[in-house]
């Protein structure tokens, strides 16, 4: 069943063409890949997604209402969640505090209590025992992890996730991964942005192909990684070697 539905979506920059009626749908409880040169359109899409960005043209559904347009908090309300590319935490403020403000901010009514929904989002997210320290102190990989945390303390029914493996070692890019796996394990659907090819394989069921802000591909990882215009436009063919080796 699909869970968003992206139909006809554009969005100009005065002259600028961002986004040239891109659709596709999502669906739920998959992980699904957004790639693309740099310029393609693919963060654009997200902020048209969460709200940040109004449409141009065309339409976006999420569980079968139309949130196109609709401003970031009510959008949020409804259950997406997401991580910027740019990770900024409240640098002066606990993890704590900034898994906090995501709760505030998050725009969803429940009734659990608002200390235990923090913590078990800090544990979820393998920050427990650092809850007190300051965010700006943490080292790049744990305020990936913060940032995933202020986006899933809003108990999102879809989760946008902005390229979280980006500066990240293997080791690092792998327990990020698991913990994307972890995420979709509760039942959260996923749409991600990835430059790391070999992740963007192995975790996602379909992934969808933007260049010059149009789409130029969708499908399963195999098929992606042997379509000529991904290849020509972004793969490049030393890149599909390593990744089918």
């Amino acid at each position: 069943m699909s869970m968003l539905k992206i139909n006809g979506v554009s969005k100009h920059f005065g002259g600028l063409v961002a986004l040239d009626k891109v659709s596709f749908n999502v669906n739920q409880g998959t992980i699904v890949g957004l790639i693309g040169p740099n310029g393609s359109g693919k963060t654009t899409l997200f902020n048209c997604i969460s709200g940040i960005y109004k449409l141009t043209a065309g339409t976006i559904e999420f569980k079968g209402k139309r949130i196109g347009n609709m401003p970031s908090h009510i959008i949020s309300g409804h259950g997406i969640g997401r991580t910027f590319q740019q990770v900024r935490p409240f640098a002066n403020l606990s993890v704590y505090n900034n898994i906090r403000a995501g709760y505030i901010f998050s725009n969803k009514v429940r009734d659990k209590n608002q200390y235990d929904c923090i913590m078990n989002t800090i544990k979820f997210v393998g920050l427990m025992g650092k809850e007190e320290l300051k965010a700006g102190g943490l080292p790049l990989a744990m305020r990936k992890r913060l940032e995933i945390g202020r986006a899933l303390v809003g108990e999102p029914d879809l989760l946008l996730l902005d390229e979280v493996a980006a500066g990240l070692n293997i080791k690092e890019s792998q327990e990020i991964i698991e913990l994307v796996h972890q995420i979709n394990d509760k039942g959260i659907t996923v749409l991600m942005v990835e430059h790391v090819m070999p992740i963007i394989m192995k975790v996602c069921s379909k992934i969808i192909v933007l260049a010059d802000g149009k789409k130029i591909a969708e499908g399963q990882p195999i098929e992606i990684s042997n379509d000529k215009r991904v290849i020509e436009s972004y793969l490049g063919a030393e890149s599909v070697k390593e990744l089918v080796l």
